[in-house]
This record gives C-alpha cells, sequence and structure tokens, in this order.
C-alpha cells in the first residue's frame, strides 16, 4: 500500500493539491482512482450546465513526483474525444 494524491490541474494550469491523498495497493489502483475522479468532474459540468473546473488529474507520490496524467478529454467516449484533422 502506498499514498497517493490526486491533484486537479485548473483549465489555467495551475493545480489544486489534494492534501491528504489516499492510500491504495498500487498506481493503477490510483489511475484508476484518478479516471473515475474524471468522469464525476465532467459529470457534474454537464448536470450543472458549468464550466469544467479541470484539465486534468495528476497522480503524485509521497515525494511529489507525478506519476500519472489523466486528462479530462482522455475519459470522454471514443466517439466525441476531440481529434486532429489531417489536413490541417
Amino acid at each position: 500500500m502506498g499514498r497517493y494524491y490526486l491533484n486537479i490541474q485548473k483549465p489555467d494550469g495551475s493545480i489544486l493539491e489534494n492534501p491528504e491523498g489516499s492510500e491504495l495497493p498500487g498506481l493503477q489502483a490510483a489511475r484508476e482512482e484518478a479516471i473515475e475522479a474524471a468522469r464525476m468532474l465532467l459529470a457534474a459540468a454537464i448536470l450543472d450546465k458549468s464550466k469544467v473546473v479541470a484539465k486534468a488529474i495528476i497522480v503524485m507520490d509521497d515525494h511529489g513526483h507525478e506519476l500519472d496524467y489523466v486528462p479530462l478529454a482522455a475519459v470522454l467516449p471514443r466517439d466525441l474525444r476531440p481529434h486532429r484533422r489531417l489536413d490541417s
């Protein structure tokens, strides 16, 4: 078990830190928590008809090292994800 911190990166790039963190069995569990948090943030913004308050969830360890980065766009259904046009 390790302590993982799911920090929120706001659209302006600033970081909202989670000071408490969570005890989780490993990085995969932390990533799953980050994906679920991203889904919840998007769902809340849609239901409240408000702006999305986050750009990504950043998974950090006890030493402040970034272990994973989960953009909110990555949790959208595949056909709704932004994509680049090949001709641009």
